[in-house]
């Protein structure tokens, strides 16, 4: 039931706008029909149609665009995911171990975070070492 919740949206958007372009005109024709026959009626209920037609097409896109949005912000959750987990673990070992080489031969050593490649300075008695800025943490071995 929840899964591809923007796709459902999408799809609301469009089976509201035709049931509701399908009723402004039944409903306009009603009137019509039922209408005095005098000209100035006519003008009036053809000017409801016509409105109810905009205003059914303006939700609609707006209901679409919103699904649109669903869809899209989980696509991007997805890519960040990925991003994240899939991260080039060779060049995380790689940086790790420089890290830890610089460790060994200076006791604080200056070090380019992977993720947000902001400098900080680690000292070689820390286990640990951890971004400032965002928090990515690395052992020190």
């Amino acid at each position: 039931m929840f899964k591809n919740v923007g796709s459902k949206i999408k799809m609301l958007a469009v089976i509201s706008f035709v049931i509701g372009e399908i009723l402004s005109v039944i409903i306009a024709f009603v009137f019509l029909v039922n209408a005095n026959p005098k000209f100035e009626d006519a003008l009036w209920i053809l000017l409801i149609m016509v409105l109810g037609l905009i205003v059914f097409l303006i939700l609609a896109w707006l209901l679409f665009g919103y699904g649109e949005l669903v869809e899209n912000s989980k696509k991007m959750v997805s890519l960040l995911e990925n991003t994240m987990t899939n991260k080039s673990k060779a060049d995380f070992e790689k940086t790790q171990q420089r890290v830890n080489e610089n460790l060994q031969e200076n006791e604080v050593e200056e070090f380019e975070c992977l993720t947000c490649k902001k400098k900080f300075t680690v000292s070689a008695d820390e286990d640990t070492a951890e971004c400032p800025y965002c928090h990515t943490k690395y052992k020190v071995y």
